[in-house]
């Protein structure tokens, strides 16, 4: 505060939650200011901490960068999982990232990590913003600044000195006074602003919901903008993502639908089984909702697209925890035994995996390939944790134990 090098978050706060003479998005919503930096992963770890320790219910982000000497770290990005998957009680806190202001085909490093809603910008004509990067891992976009549109107005920080021009230039593109205490601004910062304070007011209506189910709601019920060849056949594109968000769409959907379509979307999202569990799902509901299946077939195209397109998950997910239920080695033997093993397999749940054979086989030789497989499992862990393992040595090593695995199952 009072430095005139950090002036970001004030308008960023401004237009997710001010509640004065200019209303955010949320304006009842309450603000956790935290400050930090992304230069150092020792801050950002305390960042995510403080917010999963301290229960924030959404956390925008307004920074990150596409450049590859700064990648986040393993640990970081666990971090970000946990905060996702764990936060807000269990109920995980939606996570948001700009995509980025290069004008290129590379997204924000940080908007890329999995379930992170990742926002591109529009313009105030529903035009593509031309400094928003591109990419498949879009969630939606929303409107800053941009050719032939106009720069959103926001709250300005006391010690903010503007930029080098003369006059109300220096807080207004068009030179006309407004305010002493607003200015113009833009770019993907603006837009991420906006759909964290829509995330605030969705979970305003509904505080139950799960970050899984917000991201995908706010996907559902995105408007397609500008020119459809810019979509491809699932309605996706690499400029806006599934579309531009609509807060009041969202709401509706909620009030609309507390129970079953709701319920359709609670699934991680992070495999092709539960994709194809969850399109099901949405299947089975077109019949139910007939008056709203232009939400329920966008919703089956945006999870068929995810499914095809889903790209090898590179942070493990936390272990469940263990089965308490016995069984025999005869019924380990069993098709139905042996597939739900497979499955776990398949979702990334190794410990668990690995916890349940341990305490189920008997066979002597069996346990101790076993033991071995886990003691190597649990040094890759650790060495992926610290990062002292490339992405492709440990994704190569876990594939070998997971076809010890399986081979030990399928032997059974």
């Amino acid at each position: 505060q009072g430095d005139p090098k950090f002036k970001h978050g004030t308008p960023v706060a401004g237009l997710a939650v001010a509640n004065g003479m200019m209303k955010g998005v949320a304006p009842n919503a309450k603000l956790m200011p935290i400050n930090g930096t992304s230069f150092s992963m020792n801050k950002l770890e305390f960042i995510f901490n403080y917010c999963l320790e301290n229960n924030a219910d959404v956390l925008i982000c307004p920074w990150g960068t596409s450049d590859d000497r700064f990648n986040p770290s393993r640990n970081i990005k666990d971090k970000i999982r946990e905060l996702i998957t764990n936060g807000r009680k269990g109920k995980g806190c939606p996570v948001l990232f700009p995509v980025g202001n290069d004008g290129s085909n590379k997204i924000n490093l940080y908007a890329r990590i999995e379930d992170v809603i990742a926002v591109a910008s529009s313009t105030s004509q529903d035009e593509y913003a031309a400094y928003s990067n591109r990419g498949g891992s879009i969630s939606v976009c929303a409107p800053s600044n941009g050719s032939r549109g106009w720069s959103v107005v926001t709250t300005r920080a006391a010690w903010d000195q503007g930029n080098s021009q003369e006059g109300a230039f220096r807080y207004w593109i068009d030179g006309k006074e407004r305010s002493p205490y607003h200015k113009h601004f833009g770019g993907t910062s603006a837009s991420v602003a906006i759909v964290g304070g829509v995330v605030a007011l969705l979970l305003s209506a509904d505080p139950k919901l799960t970050s899984t189910q917000l991201k995908l709601i706010l996907e559902i019920t995105a408007d397609k903008i500008s020119n459809d060849s810019l979509y491809n056949n699932f309605g996706y594109s690499a400029r806006f993502g599934w579309g531009r968000v609509n807060a009041l769409n969202a709401i509706r959907f909620i009030r609309k639908n507390k129970s079953d379509l709701i319920e359709a979307l609670d699934l991680p999202d992070n495999s092709h089984e539960t994709i194809s569990l969850k399109i099901r799902r949405f299947q089975a509901l077109q019949a139910k909702f007939k008056n709203q299946d232009v939400w329920i077939e966008k919703g089956i195209n945006i999870l068929k697209y995810k499914r095809d397109h889903q790209l090898k998950n590179d942070l493990r997910r936390p272990a469940t925890k263990k089965v308490s239920k016995t069984f025999s080695k005869k019924q380990v033997s069993d098709n139905s035994d042996k597939l739900k093993l497979k499955n776990k397999i398949a979702k990334g749940k190794i410990q668990e995996v690995l916890d349940s054979l341990l305490e189920k086989i008997e066979d002597e030789r069996l346990s101790n390939e076993i033991v071995l497989i886990s003691g190597r499992y649990n040094r890759l862990v650790r060495a992926n944790n610290s990062g002292t393992i490339s992405f492709n040595d440990y994704d190569k090593q876990l594939n070998q134990i997971s076809e010890s695995l399986l081979s030990i199952i399928a032997n059974l």
